[in-house]
């Protein structure tokens, strides 16, 4: 399937890059909160809160505004991958300039925005599938995402260890870096998504389909929708 089908293999990496930018800071944000403001084990196990928070909240009002105004999927995940950039940004402003007021309103504007993201993501897999193939799409992008989140657990010890374990690079540096990174991972992801057509992607996937199983003719599952 990503051999054939180029619209498939950029809804791969779009997943892929997506999930890997938002959680690569998963497993360091609370050793990030000691390590640049010093705060303590009371005040870091805080952070996840408020990035999860967020994210329900996020998700919530998403469903909410997306029903009530047909907002189009891929609008919704770009969008979202835009605000949760901006957070991260900030999040690099807040190491960078150690300045502690903006971690916590940083990362639950984050959370907001990637519970856009979350809303409009999984409504374009469930799109990006093809009749008497959808467990296969599904299944293939949920290696994406797992691929992504396993790599994000790898990719931030990594980095952790080799910019402030070795003593490369002070704290305060190397956090705005790996946020900064992760900012124009999700910009690329937003590229990405943008230039993928649900159209042509369903009329390629279906040809196979049809190959496969003459006198039938599948009907696209997302053929209906708008891209």
């Amino acid at each position: 399937m990503l051999q054939q089908n180029p619209n498939t293999r950029a809804f791969f990496a779009f997943i892929f890059i997506a999930i890997f930018s938002i959680f690569l800071q998963e497993n360091i944000i609370e050793v990030f909160g000691a390590e640049v403001f010093a705060m303590t084990i009371a005040e870091t196990s805080t952070l996840q809160r408020f990035w999860g928070g967020g994210i329900l909240l996020g998700m919530v009002l998403t469903g909410i505004l997306s029903y009530a105004f047909k907002i189009s999927r891929k609008s919704l995940a770009i969008f979202g991958l835009i605000g949760a950039a901006a957070g991260f940004v900030m999040l690099g402003a807040s190491s960078m300039l150690e300045i502690q007021a903006l971690l916590k309103p940083s990362l639950f504007g984050m959370g907001i925005f990637i519970g856009v993201f979350n809303v409009g993501a999984l409504a374009l897999m469930m799109e990006m599938t093809v009749a008497n193939a959808t467990g296969l799409y599904m299944g293939l992008w949920g290696t994406a995402q797992a691929m992504g989140m396993g790599m994000s657990s790898v990719g931030s010890g990594t980095l952790h260890t080799t910019l402030i374990g070795s003593g490369l690079m002070a704290p305060k540096y190397a956090y705005t870096g790996i946020f900064l990174l992760e900012a124009a991972g999700l910009l690329v992801a937003g590229y990405i998504v943008y230039r993928i057509s649900i159209r042509k992607f369903a009329e390629s996937a279906s040809r196979p389909a049809e190959a496969a199983s003459p006198g039938r003719s599948p009907l696209p599952a997302g053929s209906t929708a708008s891209a």
